[in-house]
């Protein structure tokens, strides 16, 4: 959690990145729905990770990958928790 709020003080984000943050933040750690938790999981483990597909020191492209791996679980995990 830490390493998490580190990089969003670093950066100025979007309104609705950081309310998918705190949408996955949330399912993971939730006590029922396991696989969807391990999906939030490593989604938010992706963004927090130095270590990227494209590096995040690459402006304006930077966040590309980190944007892609966090908003295409959504759709999947909000129909495993219905």
């Amino acid at each position: 959690m830490r390493q998490l709020r580190e990089k969003l003080k670093k950066y100025e984000f979007d309104l609705n990145f950081i309310n998918t943050i705190k949408e996955l933040t949330k399912v993971a750690f939730q006590k029922e729905g396991r696989t969807a938790s391990l999906i939030a999981i490593g989604a938010l483990f992706y963004f927090i990770n130095p270590v990227d597909v494209i590096s995040d020191y690459i402006l304006p492209i930077g966040y590309v990958d980190d944007l892609s791996i966090m908003t295409l679980p959504i759709p999947k995990i909000r129909s495993m928790k219905l």
